[in-house]
């Protein structure tokens, strides 16, 4: 009950303080953070851990669930446990012993007490000592350094369980900052968004640190805590029970032999002397009726010295936290740092920026291009035609670069207040490819741009190219246009006339709703029909989404890969070699 009441606690005076001073408790909801943070620190723990440890930290929970494990009649039993065995001893000789350590499942004094028979630890240990005293071979001290030793091995294993616990305790806020860093991260591809978005990504980044510490300091360590005090009570009890050993080895009377054994019990559960008399008094009474105990003087008595287990502390790793937190405040620094350089930059270097982080391919070293026309589906992007050198694509301008991202910035604040897209927004996609700039027009059942097999546009489709065409004019790249339409067969009683005509016709008409706009001296690059052979919907080849018209600004690279520009030397070919000598072969020359 205890227990569970701690836990209660923690969660309501953290998130109730959290709410009381105007948080929202749905801002601290991030199931992805939760899976990082204690996904990952379980795992940790399952790396680090034996079974055996795994399956410790089940079974001690339970009893730190339950509370205190010995309590004051646990041991008043233990000590009338000991009493019967040491006053059988004396009265009968250790040898009327043998019975009761070789087979204690069939003893009537170990079945008189269930719950220490079933506890294998003392079972084993109570056998084991005593079954070396009948044999008589090796003297007190010999038996009590051997007691040590195994002692030690088993509170060493019986804080395995919570020193695991701890490690993991001690992990979870590193997996936190994990969380956090990877926030950042993700928060760099929303760089050009407003700042109440930027806040509400930086503060999902920041949850995870928070996860992370209230998951090591409110839950994880207390109950590491827990399991350790399990284990220090396991060790409690055996070493009582090795002092009664001992005191009985060295021939005291089973009353001071259990005296001995009562002083070292932990104060919370040590029995008062009266209470451990009148029970002593009890079960000599039950032993009366078999017959009267043996007057046996105690031999002259030695000093018994109780030698303490040193325990060590494998479940403390109190400078981990200092790592972490270290490691916490490098990133926010750097975090901070870059924001304030952000201050700086044109919404154009932020948008190439933004790119970065938010596409799944890297980018291009020199231009700040997508160096991959992959969508987040993994499928190949319609317009890249081509694979260009990578050595053109590095040598690409990057003012131009820097251009098409203020380009890609005016035509969505364009579409944005514009009268000529009020009704058509969500048919106008933008971005930008390796190729250049993209502008996609896709067709709608309820709106389109074309009537069936027609190649002529509709007025608000001619309308919506020639505003676009005047924000295209300020900047003097290329433009190249794509028709495509969709799966269906065209049938218009022409049999020389098929998709491929039709894309090619839509194109063209794009290209002259576009060229109204454009300055005369402004050149198109290509213009192409494609018909179906690249859908915008892979599932569905008769969707109206793969009827569009596709125009692209063109970057440098684009123009010199489909022979556009001429303004870079090629590369050199190497002269075949004469009469298969390779070694006659005259130097390769470039004029």
């Amino acid at each position: 009950m205890k227990f569970f009441i701690g836990l209660f606690g923690v969660t309501v005076c953290v998130l109730g303080g959290y709410k009381w001073s105007g948080g929202f408790l749905h801002q601290l909801w991030h199931p992805s953070e939760y899976l990082i943070i204690a996904g990952g620190a379980i795992f940790s723990l399952v790396i680090g851990s034996s079974m055996d440890t795994i399956k410790g930290i089940g079974r001690d929970f339970k009893f730190a669930v339950r509370g205190t494990k010995f309590k004051g009649e646990s041991y008043l039993e233990l000590f009338s446990f000991l009493y019967l065995l040491f006053d059988k001893g004396r009265r009968s000789g250790m040898l009327a012993l043998e019975d009761d350590v070789d087979r204690p499942e069939d003893s009537e004094i170990w079945q008189q007490f269930p719950a220490i028979l079933h506890n294998h630890h003392v079972k084993d240990f109570v056998c084991d000592i005593l079954r070396i005293k009948i044999l008589g071979n090796l003297n007190v001290h010999e038996i009590e350094a051997l007691m040590d030793i195994e002692l030690d091995t088993h509170h060493h294993e019986a804080l395995q369980p919570s020193g695991a616990m701890q490690s993991m305790a001690d992990g979870l806020p590193a997996f936190g900052i994990v969380a956090a860093v990877m926030g950042v991260v993700i928060t760099m591809g929303y760089i050009t968004e407003p700042p109440e978005v930027l806040g509400q990504k930086v503060g999902a980044a920041l949850v995870g640190t928070f996860v992370g510490v209230l998951l090591a300091y409110g839950f994880a360590g207390p109950i590491a805590s827990a399991l350790k005090n399990v284990a220090e009570e396991d060790g409690a009890y055996l070493i009582c029970i090795k002092t009664c050993l001992i005191a009985d080895i060295q021939g005291y009377q089973p009353n001071m032999a259990l005296e001995f054994g009562r002083k070292t019990v932990p104060s919370v559960a040590r029995p008062t002397y009266g209470e451990l008399d009148e029970r002593i008094r009890e079960v000599k009474a039950s032993v009366k009726k078999s017959g009267q105990a043996a007057n046996v003087e105690p031999s002259k008595p030695t000093t018994i010295i109780i030698k303490r287990i040193k325990k060590g502390d494998p479940a403390h790793h109190g400078g981990a936290w200092k790592i972490a937190y270290a490691d916490f405040v490098t990133a926010m620094m750097a975090f901070f740092l870059m924001l304030w350089l952000l201050g700086s930059l044109s919404d154009a270097k932020k948008m190439g920026l933004s790119r970065f982080f938010s596409s799944p391919s890297p980018m291009v070293s020199a231009g700040g291009t997508n160096s991959s026309v992959l969508n987040f589906t993994g499928e190949p992007r319609p317009e890249s035609e081509f694979d260009p050198d990578p050595s053109e694509v590095a040598t690409a301008n990057s003012d131009q670069v820097i251009e098409l991202d203020e380009l890609l910035l005016k035509l969505k604040e364009q579409i944005e207040t514009s009268e000529a897209f009020k009704d058509y927004k969500d048919q106008l996609k933008l971005d930008i490819t390796i190729e250049g700039l993209r502008i996609e027009m896709i067709d709608d059942e309820d709106r389109p741009m074309f009537d069936v097999g027609s190649p002529t546009l509709k007025g608000y489709a001619e309308l919506m190219l020639k505003t676009l065409g005047a924000t295209i004019a300020q900047v003097p790249n290329r433009v190249s246009i794509a028709g495509h339409t969709d799966g269906r067969t065209y049938s218009a009683g022409r049999l020389e006339y098929s998709n491929w005509e039709l894309s090619a016709d839509r194109a063209n008409a794009a290209r002259r709703a576009l060229a109204q706009s454009l300055p005369k001296d402004v050149k198109f690059g290509r213009v192409v029909g494609l018909a179906d052979s690249v859908p915008y919907d892979k599932t569905d080849r008769y969707s109206a989404t793969n009827r569009r018209i596709s125009i692209v600004v063109l970057n440098a690279a684009t123009e010199r890969a489909i022979g556009l520009r001429e303004d870079l030397p090629k590369k050199p070919e190497t002269p075949t070699p004469v009469d298969g000598d390779s070694t006659n072969a005259p130097p390769a020359t470039i004029e």
